[in-house]
């Protein structure tokens, strides 16, 4: 076996927003016989080099490249002895984020609902589950029809069913070396969010998602969402935890 000079190098070295740390290191090696089964190539093996005691080795590759083998293993973690705090815990992480969307929801949950109603001849189905629209107004000018809006016009709201109504979700990613409590809260209105979610209007609030985690040497890389409601908020008899 020759391992050569300057042996041990340094493919990737990284440390994220929360300090969470990866290192790949890489040696390249050769084996004297032609065609070496797969034992001796697991015993001529050079063994994983030492690094900081805050990382953990995660995984090892060894291939084989021009004629020589290389191997390269990869650790995770923090900087420093392990010991010492270098990363973003949930008290002082700025790794956060707002992801906005729309979603299609019914008419009947407009907050103008029961105006449009009124203001464009619309009446429930007779199972309830749709509006009816009149193809064309026939007020006469009043029934809250805009100045701009005449008798046998096109109804503005016929065929409308439904309407957007944004959404979104605010993410918080921070790191612990003990695994906290992550589906404490999952499922009610959450309060006091970590970070700096967006301000709410119009009576939202966030609604607490499963908690998503994983393991990254000696440290749990830990990312938690909150789900925006609708104008109003979510129905607390539903998603408050202590309401009765």
């Amino acid at each position: 076996m020759i391992y050569g000079f300057n042996t041990i190098a340094c493919v990737r070295d990284t440390t994220d927003l929360i300090g969470i740390r990866t290192l790949i290191l890489r040696q390249f090696w050769q084996v004297q016989s032609t065609y070496p089964s797969q034992s001796e190539i697991d015993g001529l093996k050079p063994s994983a080099p030492g690094v900081p005691g805050g990382m953990l080795i995660m995984g090892e590759q060894t291939m084989k490249e021009r004629g020589r083998y290389s191997t390269m293993w990869t650790y995770q973690g923090i900087n420093g002895d392990g010991k010492s705090v270098t990363f973003k815990d949930r008290t002082n992480s700025i790794d956060y984020g707002f992801d906005p969307g729309f979603s299609q929801v019914p008419i009947q949950v407009h907050r103008e609902f029961g105006k449009m109603m009124d203001a464009f001849e619309g009446r429930p189905s007779n199972d309830g589950t749709t509006v009816l629209w009149s193809p064309e107004l026939s007020a006469p000018g009043g029934s809250g029809l805009s100045t701009e809006q005449k008798s046998g016009e096109t109804n503005p709201m016929f065929g409308i069913q439904e309407h957007f109504e944004m959404e979104g979700v605010y993410r918080f990613r921070y790191a612990e070396r003990r695994l906290p409590k992550v589906l404490s809260g999952v499922g009610f209105i959450a309060e006091n969010l970590p970070g700096t979610p967006p301000e709410l209007t119009e009576g939202r609030n966030w609604l607490k998602a499963p908690t998503a985690y994983q393991r990254k040497g000696y440290i749990h890389d830990i990312t938690e969402f909150y789900w925006l409601s609708r104008r109003g908020g979510w129905p607390e008899p539903v998603y408050r935890e202590k309401y009765f």
